[in-house]
This record gives structure tokens, sequence and C-alpha cells, in this order.
């Protein structure tokens, strides 16, 4: 592990989990060179990763997927992909978009999602969208999930369901639909994010749908956006 000790006020903590060199040095020479981040670590593998973080606030994980010694996903699920209040978001950058694997990482609370393709400003400023709690995707990535969701044939639900849903649980399913986070959603209805949660989880029961991928897909076939 190396580690790199800088001080910046309001600085973005950053952990870098990637291989091989040839692209970890690249990724690392980049974060190294913004102003307000503070690249405090490199490592070769997950498990290094969590023994050197143990004690660190970490603000954004960015790792490499399907790097040699690297599962991206579990790793960042192993990071908080399920994000509480003190758990570093995450940002993959992979290869390619596989449809099931940006589903899976989306079912995990991934925050941002890049392809290798994208251009450098994308990877900063997905890191800094992160950092404050928000979401980001690669532009061929979401519009891989969006042509996914539409495709996606969703159980016809019981004639009285849509009913049942509240105001506020239609608003909520119209910007789950809009691609945005609990804190986003949170923020936008004035709402703490425990709220919002609930409020998500309820709507998943009342529709009978396995996730948010789901409630996009009835959101769109319903009319709901």
């Amino acid at each position: 592990m190396s580690l790199i000790t800088k001080a910046r006020v309001m600085a973005v903590q950053i952990l870098l989990i990637a291989e091989p060199s040839m692209v970890r040095d690249g990724v690392r020479a980049l974060l190294e060179s913004v102003d307000d981040f503070v690249l405090w670590g490199v490592a070769t593998d997950g498990s290094e990763a969590m023994r050197a973080a143990a004690d660190v606030r970490l603000d954004v994980v960015v790792i490499q997927v399907r790097s040699p010694g690297v599962d991206g996903l579990p790793t960042a699920e192993s990071f908080g992909g399920q994000r509480d209040d003190d758990a570093p978001g995450v940002v993959l950058v992979a290869d390619a978009a596989s449809t099931g694997e940006v589903i899976r990482a989306a079912r995990l609370g991934i925050a941002g999602y890049l392809l290798k393709g994208d251009d450098t400003r994308t990877l900063v400023a997905a890191i800094r969208a992160v950092a404050a709690g928000h979401a980001w995707l690669s532009p061929t990535v979401a519009r891989q999930l969006l042509d996914h969701c539409r495709a996606m044939p969703v159980a016809p639900a019981r004639p009285d369901t849509t009913p049942r849903l509240s105001g506020r649980e239609r608003s909520v399913v119209r910007l789950v639909a809009d691609g945005r986070s609990n804190a986003e959603i949170a923020e936008q209805l004035v709402l703490s994010h425990s709220t919002v949660k609930t409020h998500v989880s309820r709507i998943l029961a009342k529709l009978e749908l396995r996730d948010r991928v789901q409630i996009a897909a009835y959101a769109y076939q319903n009319r709901l956006t």
C-alpha cells in the first residue's frame, strides 16, 4: 500500500484500487493533480485496501473493475455499497458496460459507474459528485440502463395498485425513474434520508416489485413520469 500524506481543507479523501500498473499510475497521476483531491492511498486488491483503510475516513473509493486480484463489485459492497452516512461513495471504472453488471451495481447502491474510455474530466466530475452524496453514470451506461428499463417486462399491477400510492409515493416513484439517488430525492422533497428509504421500501411492497430498476420501468409503463 502506497500512502500519500497531504493536508488540505475540505479536500476529497480518495482511495484508488487498481491494476495493472500502467492504468493505475495514469489514474493516480490524474487524481494527484487535482487541487481539492487528496489521494490517500493506492491498493492492488480489495483485502489490502480494507485493511489499510480501516481507521481512515474516506470520501470516495475508485475501483478499476476486472483488475487482476480485484473483483470490483464485492469490493465496492464491502466499502459501503449500501451507503450509510459514514461509508465512502464508490466509483467503478469498467472496461465495458455489461447490462447485468450495471444493474448489479445499482442494486448495491454504488454511486458512480464510468467506462475507461470516458475522458479525465468525467472522472473528476464523478468523484466530486459522489463525494457530495450524488450519483454519476457514464453517458453510455445511463443510456444502456434506460433502454433496459424501457424494454423490461413488468407484471401488470392489480387494478387498485396505482391509486393506493400516496401523492408523496408517486413523487418518489417519478424521481426514482429519473435516476435520482435517495439523497437527491430527500433534498428535493425536503425529507430525511431515512424517510425516503421507507417510502421506497413501501413502494416496492405495494407494487410487488423487486428493486429500483423495476420501479423505473413501472413508472414509464404507467405514465407516472
